[in-house]
């Protein structure tokens, strides 16, 4: 949808220019000032060009101190515009709808500003956040709805929506829901299961469902996300525009309406909280019906006939009878039993590691890091109702490696895992309902499961990372308290909730070694040598080759091969399986004094890498203790033999801990510690050291002086012949040096 050209106004001032505030001057403080589009004082309406606030210096409009931001702005509008429109028969005529009340109902009104109709778009949870205006475009004469600039896209006819109905139905653009809102609510469905007119709302099609609008197919993507909560658990009907194919370059592309419906089903499935079913209006194969014109929608076909209720009652029977349910091909691998529209994906019952492992092999080419990261994922998962620490893990590795295969195919059974991709906080103070009962926050929805995070390379460019990673510091501990200045607060105790965050080797960047790091690190792939890039590479052609086979009368092709799909759903069964057993299973778990100490050696260890000089004191050079580290690893070490279906920690198990304990080690200490292990007890010169581990002379020093402090390393000078010192030289301690000779030998 075509924005309108402000680029020469400033930024925040843009939404208010769009809507016929005109800037007439600034005050001393550089803030615009203008005509108030509510009391109609000259100069006295001002807004802050760096924030967009604004405020009324006569009439006081807007919150109850007077102005506010832009959402405050745009309430205001709409409300004086809503009270100061009085007649609606000229859009009637030119929507082709029956009656002016249905404009009123879905709130359409007269700017007072600029004279043009705006529709107004709500958030999920009724927010007036948006107001689009119903203007023509010059150049092409054609009328448009556009949002006002700088906001985002928000759904229509929420104030409408009542969460008892259970069918929904969503169609593109709010003209399309006014006129099957105005027709259902005439329409009566006899015993005979013909349709009549009746002035009855009650017994109506209305008295069960509710008519949704998106803005147009283009915010299926994240708008369209937001909007879940009033699909949640709903029989679902997405009506879509008939749009025809076009080309690109010669290529043809798909239907607009059709691959939004196709994005939309995607976004759906994926939900933590997905409709009960989903239906959608077929006008044809591929969406569209070659006789009707391109971009033929609902309004179109309910206004073919005469203009009278009666008639369009009839169209109407003849457009819901081309609302069919979703194929089966369409949600890859769902329950057989799901009802017809059904987006539940059949876990199949799985007990066994084995099982995964071979439907994994014939999926995707497996790898020992993807083996031992499944491993680690699924230890994750079966340790989340356990007492004690958490286990939160960064899976890592480069693009491609498999890591998003893998948070896909655990993310499929939807009771004991949640997918986000991006996060913002744990904790929300935004308050939905009046006594503040409702819960917004992440805390609320992830209680018993595991956190799955696919990119975390997103949380690098969060403005407020330092909040997330401060929060869930907090929230690690099972316990959080926070309060906020709208005098909310919330206190959350037993909190039971494991993290599988996945990413590149930047995640390393989030490192907190002075408040002690929560999470171990399991790395897949670390350096993949041409031949195995080759071959992996051969093996995805091959599967993207064979996969265009699978399309049934030509509906829509399954994004995953009969390979992957089995592979996702014996991952879902057997997180099922661990989750549903975990007492027994952990409970029947034996741990020898040789492993339990092995698992200390290896906390100690790490603790020791994990070591980073203060970058907010100097006063005192320190490091964790390993307590926490060692209770992490023998969890993940109980956890891995049950999900292996072992019943004693034995050498594979023990290698796989260790290899997270070294992934979960790396970094710049350990390469010091690697080079001097390789001298030694004669050590290395300072320079030569800085040399081997390709660092600034200066700036190893550091590092190596921080490492003397903490006991990692030590300065000696050897005699060179009686009474004679040569140059000093670095060298670990005994003590390091045994313990990272005991890991080597971990490790073999």
């Amino acid at each position: 949808m075509p924005r309108p050209k402000t680029t020469a106004t400033p930024q925040h001032i843009r939404p208010y220019t769009f809507h016929g505030f005109r800037m007439e001057g600034e005050d001393g403080s550089g803030n615009v000032t203008g005509t108030c589009p509510f009391c109609s004082r000259e100069g006295k309406f001002s807004i802050k060009k760096d924030t967009g606030q604004w405020r009324c210096f006569v009439c006081q409009s807007g919150s109850d101190k007077g102005g506010g931001n832009i959402y405050t702005f745009l309430r205001s509008l709409w409300k004086a515009s809503d009270e100061a429109t009085t007649e609606y028969l000229s859009l009637v005529k030119n929507r082709k709808l029956l009656f002016q009340e249905t404009l009123m109902f879905w709130g359409v009104c007269q700017s007072v500003t600029t004279g043009d109709w705006l529709v107004p778009g709500h958030s999920h949870d009724n927010k007036l956040n948006q107001l689009y205006r119903y203007i023509k475009d010059i150049p092409t004469g054609k009328m448009l709805l556009l949002p006002t600039p700088e906001l985002g896209h928000h759904i229509h006819g929420v104030t409408l929506y009542d969460p008892a109905k259970p069918l929904v139905y969503v169609c593109e653009g709010p003209w399309d829901a006014m006129a099957l809102h105005e027709v259902l609510r005439r329409t009566k469905v006899n015993e005979d299961g013909t349709f009549a007119a009746t002035a009855n709302e009650q017994a109506s099609l209305m008295a069960t469902a509710n008519v949704l609008a998106i803005p147009g197919c283009g915010s299926v993507g994240s708008p369209f996300e937001r909007w879940l909560p009033l699909f949640a658990g709903k029989k679902l009907v997405l009506m879509f525009d008939s749009d025809h194919p076009k080309t690109n370059n010669g290529k043809p592309v798909e239907p607009a309406g059709y691959a939004a419906l196709r994005r939309a089903v995607d976004i759906l499935g994926k939900s933590s909280e997905p409709p009960a079913s989903v239906h959608y209006l077929n006008w044809g194969d591929k969406g569209y019906d070659a006789r009707l014109p391109s971009g033929y929608d609902v309004r179109d076909h309910l206004t073919q006939s005469a203009d009278d209720i009666s008639s369009r009652v009839a169209r109407l029977k003849t457009l819901l009878e081309k609302v069919i349910p979703i194929p089966s091909s369409w949600v890859p691998g769902r329950n057989k039993k799901a009802a017809p529209g059904g987006l539940e994906i059949d876990c199949i019952t799985c007990l066994e590691w084995g099982s995964v492992v071979n439907a994994a092999r014939k999926a995707l080419k497996w790898t020992e890091g993807l083996d031992r990261g499944m491993s680690v994922a699924f230890a994750v998962v079966i340790s989340t109702k356990a007492v004690g620490d958490q286990l939160w893990v960064k899976m890592i590795g480069p693009a491609g490696c498999g890591k998003s295969t893998l948070c896909e195919a655990l993310s499929v059974n939807k009771k004991y895992t949640i997918a986000k991709s991006t996060i913002r906080g744990f904790h929300s103070g935004y308050q939905v309902d009046r006594s503040g009962e409702e819960d917004s926050s992440l805390l609320a929805q992830v209680q018993d499961k595991t956190l799955i995070t696919k990119d975390g390379d997103t949380l690098l460019q969060s403005p407020n990372l330092t909040q997330i990673l401060a929060e869930a510091r907090d929230v690690y501990d099972r316990t959080s308290r926070t309060h906020y200045r709208n005098q909310m607060s919330r206190d959350y105790e037993g909190i039971n909730m494991t993290w599988l965050l996945c990413g590149t080797s930047s995640l390393r960047r989030i490192d907190s070694s002075e408040l002690g790091e929560r999470f171990l690190d399991c790395v897949i792939v670390e350096d993949m040598d041409e031949d195995l890039e080759d071959e992996i590479a051969m093996r995805v052609a091959y599967r993207a080759e064979r996969e265009m086979a699978f399309e049934a009368d030509g509906k829509m092709e399954t994004r995953d091969g009969p390979d992957m799909v089995k592979f996702k759903q014996l991952t879902g069964g057997y997180i099922r399986y661990l989750r549903e057993n975990a007492r027994e299973l952990l409970s029947a778990v034996t741990m020898t004094d040789r492993t339990l100490i092995q698992c200390h050696r290896l906390a100690k260890f790490v603790a020791c890498m994990r070591a980073r000089p203060s970058a907010k004191q100097e006063e005192k050079s320190e490091r964790e203790m390993c307590f926490r580290l060692t209770s992490q690893l023998v969890r993940l070490a109980k956890c891995l033999t049950a999900v292996l279906n072992k019943e004693e920690a034995d050498t594979e198990v023990m290698r796989r801990v260790t290899r997270v304990a070294i992934d979960t080690a790396r970094g710049r200490t350990m390469e010091i510690v690697k080079c001097l292990y390789r001298e030694g007890e004669l050590g290395l010169y300072m320079d030569k050291l800085a040399l081997y581990t390709n660092q600034p002379e200066e700036k190893e020093k550091l590092m190596v002086r921080f490492m003397g402090q903490i006991r990692i390393v030590e300065l000696y000078r050897p005699k060179s012949m009686p009474g004679v010192s040569s140059r000093a030289r670095w060298r670990l301690t005994t003590s390091m040096r045994q313990l990272y000779g005991e890991v080597l030998t971990y490790a073999k």
